[in-house]
C-alpha cells in the first residue's frame, strides 16, 4: 500500500485541526448557551452566578428575544452537525414570530441540509396581545411548512401525552437524516404578555375554559384514575416541588447583583478579540 503524499498529509492535518477546533467550539458554545432549569431564575432576576451566562437576558433561558432563535439555533445546528450524534434540536418560538421573514429562509434550508430540528410553535393564539385571525390569512400554521415540504403536524399543547409522543416522533424522524418537523402546539397563557396588558382582546370566560383544561390537572388526575400514586405521596411530591421552587427564589434574591464588568463578558467568544476600542 503506498504512503500518503505530503500534499495529502497536509490535507489531512488541515482537516483534523479544523475538526478539534469546531469541537472545541461546540464545547465552548454548549457551556456559554445551557443554563440548568434550577438557575433560570437567578439569570431571569440578573443576579450574578457563575454558571449562568444569560446577565439577565431571556434568549438563552428560553429564546425569548422575538424569535431569533428560529435562525441562529439552526445556524449552529448546521455548523456543528457532524457532531451531534444521535442528537436533534429543538428550536421554540411563539405564533407572532413565526410571521418572520427568516422563518421562511430557514425552513429552506433546513430541509435542504436535511436539519434534525423540530421547529415548535408555542401557539397561544394572542402572541403579545394579537390573535393570529388578524394577523396573516393562514390561521393554520402547520401548513406554515407546506411550501418546503416540511413535516407539520398540530398538537394539544395542554396535553402533556400528545406533546410527548409528537416530539418522539420528530425527534425519530431528525435522528434518521430525514430533516426538521414543524409542531403547531397549541397552548394558552393565563396572565397577561407583561404587567401592562390589560387582556381586552380576550373574555374571561375563554380564559376559564382553558384553565379546566390545564395540563398540570390533566396529569394528576390520570395519575389519580390509575391509582399510581396514593394520596399521601402525591402531597409529598407537591411539598417537595414547593420547597425546590421556594429554594431557589431565595437563592435567587439573596444572591449578589453583578458588577459592571459583566457587560463585557460573554459578548465574544474571542478572549483576545482585536476590535474592541475602550
Amino acid at each position: 500500500m503506498r504512503k500518503p503524499t505530503k500534499k495529502k498529509r497536509r490535507k489531512r492535518r488541515k482537516k483534523n485541526q479544523k475538526k478539534k477546533k469546531n469541537q472545541k467550539n461546540y464545547a465552548n458554545y454548549q457551556n456559554t448557551y445551557s443554563a440548568p432549569a434550577f438557575e433560570c431564575w437567578e439569570c431571569l432576576s440578573a443576579n450574578s452566578f457563575d454558571d449562568c451566562r444569560n446577565r439577565g437576558r431571556m434568549v438563552q433561558c428560553d429564546g425569548g428575544s422575538i424569535g431569533c432563535d428560529i435562525t441562529v439555533r439552526s445556524r449552529r445546528m448546521n455548523r456543528y452537525r457532524d457532531w451531534y450524534i444521535e442528537k436533534v434540536k429543538s428550536v421554540f418560538f411563539g405564533d407572532g414570530a413565526a410571521r418572520q421573514g427568516a422563518l421562511w429562509e430557514t425552513f429552506n434550508l433546513a430541509m435542504t441540509w436535511k436539519l434534525p430540528v423540530i421547529y415548535i410553535i408555542e401557539n397561544n393564539n394572542y402572541a403579545m396581545g394579537t390573535s393570529v385571525q388578524r394577523t396573516s390569512n393562514v390561521t393554520d400554521l402547520k401548513t406554515l411548512g407546506a411550501s418546503f415540504e416540511m413535516p407539520s403536524f398540530t398538537v394539544d399543547g395542554m396535553n402533556p401525552e400528545a406533546v410527548s409522543e409528537a416530539i418522539a416522533e420528530a425527534a425519530e424522524r431528525g435522528r434518521k437524516g430525514e430533516g426538521p418537523t414543524l409542531l403547531d402546539i397549541k397552548t394558552y397563557r393565563y396572565k397577561g404578555h407583561s404587567m401592562s396588558d390589560p387582556q381586552k382582546y380576550r373574555t374571561k370566560d375563554e380564559v376559564k375554559e382553558y384553565q379546566e383544561q390545564d395540563p398540570i390537572d390533566f396529569v394528576l388526575d390520570k395519575i389519580k384514575a390509575n391509582k399510581w400514586l396514593s394520596a399521601a405521596k402525591i402531597k409529598e411530591v407537591q411539598e417537595e416541588v414547593k420547597t425546590i421552587v421556594d429554594e431557589a427564589v431565595k437563592f435567587a434574591e439573596e444572591s449578589p447583583l453583578p458588577t459592571a464588568d459583566e457587560l463585557y463578558k460573554d459578548v465574544y467568544m474571542q478572549d483576545d478579540y482585536p476590535y474592541i476600542n475602550d
